[in-house]
């Protein structure tokens, strides 16, 4: 390549010589000899366009224009040359006046650069799956432990503290065992305190049924004595030794048998017997009906519960005078349900009574002695079978009063009572 320069002297005005500068192309090609590659091209291009280096040697003394701008605009993106996709490169030498240009071509770039962006894709992906992995079983670690705790607290149940299950074991993280023993260490204590309270609850029922039927007991003979008295103040002594004679039989079946329940057909015997002694004072003016179904007799009742409500109706019912009228006893089943009607057609109650009928305060009702036997058949009835089942009371002053009792249908069977289903019950 050849380069001529005139030499002009400014002092004198004219041109002394010309200079002539012969580089081989070679030189331009050290710039770039160590960075060819199948995949990229360099050029050395002068200003005008003209191609004094080029890694391809037909190029070499052509002028390619399109090169030149290429070279201008060094631009970071992809563009066409030649009808390929091309990267360029380029860098201008200010003091020759020239650029050196690189196109690299974009397709093998993105071969090279697109199988390792799927394997880093791909070792990525496995990292995060299997970190997701990992995480998932220090989750579940930490929350299955926690969740089958809750799961147990959700299902304690009274029958559950009276039933213990096994003894569960907690693993996971300590904090999750830690939970899990201050759950059994809890649960044990609650289970013993259940027990205790159950113990305690069981005790404090019994004594509460005992007192009331150490209350009934009195009570009834008490006015069974009043009876006797009346007859022998009347001078009718075969009347009192009756009495007398009866009481005793009856004493002897109801002191003596600590159940507080008994089939149907016991209480109805002892509602005779003591009827039997009301009409040595009463005479033949009262009659007793019983209209029972055959079913029923064997039906478990609270022992005792008739006598105060038959007793009601002769004391308050009827004049005491010449009392005349009739009591009379229902028993059926509807469903499970054992249903008792004890109806007379006496005088009946005074509404304003009736409101107070079932308080048997002492300090507000001098007759309370007569009336404790409703009361208490309500509480012994509750105390039982529970809140549900109890005793109504409605009446019509002139024409009569009746007590309704529900109680649910158990059986007999020996000396053990069973509860009948509904099927059972119908015959």
């Amino acid at each position: 390549m050849y380069f001529a320069h005139a030499l002009y002297d400014p002092y004198r005005s004219r041109y002394y010589g010309t200079i002539l500068v012969v580089i081989d192309e070679s030189c331009f090609q050290n710039l770039y000899s160590d960075l060819i590659q199948d995949n990229n091209h360099f050029s050395v291009i002068t200003e005008d366009g003209l191609i004094i280096s080029d890694s391809n040697a037909e190029l070499l003394n052509t002028s390619d224009s399109t090169l030149r701008d290429i070279a201008r605009k060094n631009s970071d993106g992809v563009l066409e040359y030649a009808g390929e996709k091309w990267i360029p490169s380029s860098v201008y030498n200010q003091y020759f006046d020239f650029y050196i240009l690189q196109l690299t071509e974009y397709n093998a770039i993105t071969s090279r650069v697109s199988p390792s962006i799927l394997r880093i894709l791909e070792l990525c992906c496995f990292a995060q799956l299997l970190i997701t992995v990992v995480l998932i079983c220090l989750l579940q670690k930490i929350t299955r432990p926690i969740h089958r705790l809750s799961l147990a607290m959700q299902n304690v149940s009274d029958r559950d503290l009276l039933s213990r299950p096994e003894k569960m074991n907690f693993t996971g993280c300590s904090e999750a065992r830690l939970l899990g023993e201050s759950f059994n260490e809890m649960f044990s204590k609650l289970e013993y305190y259940t027990k205790k309270l159950m113990q305690e609850q069981d005790a404090r029922h019994a004594a509460e049924l005992n007192s009331l039927q150490h209350q009934i007991n009195p009570h009834f003979i008490y006015n069974t004595l009043a009876s006797i008295r009346y007859l022998s103040m009347a001078g009718q002594r075969e009347k009192v030794i009756t009495g007398i004679n009866s009481l005793t039989k009856l004493l002897r079946k109801t002191l003596g048998d600590i159940r507080e329940t008994i089939p149907l057909e016991q209480e109805l015997d002892l509602l005779q017997d003591y009827f039997q002694i009301q009409l040595l004072r009463y005479g033949d003016g009262i009659r007793l009906y019983l209209n029972v179904q055959e079913t029923c007799l064997s039906a478990a009742v609270p022992k005792f519960f008739l006598q105060p409500l038959v007793e009601n109706s002769i004391f308050h019912g009827f004049s005491t005078n010449t009392p005349c009228g009739s009591i009379s006893i229902y028993a059926t089943i509807s469903g499970s349900i054992l249903k008792l009607e004890i109806m007379d057609n006496g005088a009946g109650i005074p509404p304003d009574i009736l409101m107070h009928i079932m308080d048997v305060s002492a300090k507000n009702n001098r007759n309370s002695l007569t009336k404790i036997g409703l009361k208490n058949i309500e509480d012994r009835i509750k105390m039982i079978y529970g809140p549900q089942y109890g005793l109504n009371i409605t009446s019509t002053p002139g024409y009569g009063t009746q007590v309704i009792i529900h109680l649910p249908l158990i059986y007999f069977e020996g000396e053990k009572c069973y509860e009948k289903s509904s099927k059972d019950s119908h015959h």
